[in-house]
């Protein structure tokens, strides 16, 4: 992302090139065999399943794994995603290649 010539070190996304995501990891039966998903969500606030606001301040996507802030189901719920953890992972319309579906 970094080589994009508007790309910046914050949390904006403009929904088409660049984009909001959550890596959550320990998800039971994801595809792939690595027990981890991506949740794409809309970043122009109207998503009720998008970032919450301590993701947006805390955004360090450039940061390796050792150096970013992990969320558990826990944090997430705190933040203000209500049915974070009551939800199962589904398919996102905005996920044409079915990447964060999840087998039940």
């Amino acid at each position: 992302m970094a080589s994009l010539p508007e790309y910046a070190r914050d949390a904006s996304a403009d929904d088409a090139t660049i984009f909001h995501g959550r890596e959550i990891r320990g998800v039971t039966g994801a595809r792939g065999g690595v027990s981890m998903v991506i949740h794409l969500s809309l970043a122009n606030g109207e998503d009720p399943e998008g970032w919450t606001s301590g993701e947006r301040e805390d955004y360090a996507g450039w940061l390796s794994d050792r150096q970013r802030r992990w969320r558990d189901g826990n944090v997430f719920a705190e933040e203000g995603f209500a049915g974070f953890k009551v939800r199962s992972v589904h398919w996102s319309p905005y996920d044409r290649v079915r990447v964060v579906n999840a087998d039940p």
